[in-house]
C-alpha cells in the first residue's frame, strides 16, 4: 500500500488508502476461504496418501496467486485458507494421510531450517568483511543475532 501510495498519480486522501486497505484484507480472507473450500471436495476424492502431502506443499501456492492477481493480499488468504482447511481437514482427511503428512512436515522443516542456516553461514563471513564501522545499534543488533543463533545451536 505504501509503495502505491507514493508511485500513483493521484492526490493521497485517508479515506481512498483505508478503503484500499480494507479491499486488500476484505478480498484476502474471501479468496483464501473460497480457495479452502473447492479444495475440500478435492482432498476427500484423493486416493493415495502421497497425493495429500503434495496437495498441502502447493496449497499456499493456490490461495496467493490468485489473491495476488487480484491486487488484494495474498498473505491474509493464505493464512485463512490455512484456517478453514485446518477447520475441516479431520472431517476431510484419514488418520493415515494425516500421519503421513505431520511427518512430511517434520522432515521438510528441518530441511528447510538446516539449509537457512547454512546459507547464511555461507553469507556471514562476507557481511563481516563489508563492515567498515559499526554503530551502538548495529553492535546491539548483532550481540542479539549471536545471541539467538547461538541459543539455536544449544
Amino acid at each position: 500500500m505504501a509503495i502505491e501510495v507514493v508511485t500513483d498519480e493521484r492526490p493521497f486522501s485517508w479515506s481512498g488508502t483505508a478503503l484500499a486497505f480494507v479491499e486488500s484484507c476484505v478480498g484476502g480472507i474471501v479468496i483464501g476461504a473460497a480457495i479452502a473450500l473447492l479444495l475440500i471436495p478435492v482432498r476427500r476424492r484423493l486416493p493415495e496418501l502421497l497425493l495429500h502431502s503434495v496437495l498441502s506443499v502447493a496449497t499456499p501456492f493456490l490461495a496467493y496467486l490468485p489473491a495476488e492477481l487480484l491486487h488484494v493480499s495474498g498473505v491474509l488468504a493464505v493464512v485463512t485458507c490455512g484456517f478453514v482447511t485446518t477447520r475441516f481437514r479431520p472431517r476431510v482427511i484419514g488418520s493415515d494421510a494425516r500421519i503421513q503428512a505431520t511427518a512430511f512436515w517434520e522432515v521438510a522443516s528441518y530441511l528447510l531450517n538446516s539449509a537457512l542456516f547454512i546459507l547464511v553461514g555461507i553469507q556471514l563471513p562476507v557481511a563481516v568483511r563489508a563492515l567498515t564501522s559499526v554503530s551502538l545499534a548495529q553492535a546491539a543488533i548483532a550481540a542479539v543475532s549471536v545471541a539467538v543463533i547461538g541459543t539455536r545451536l544449544l
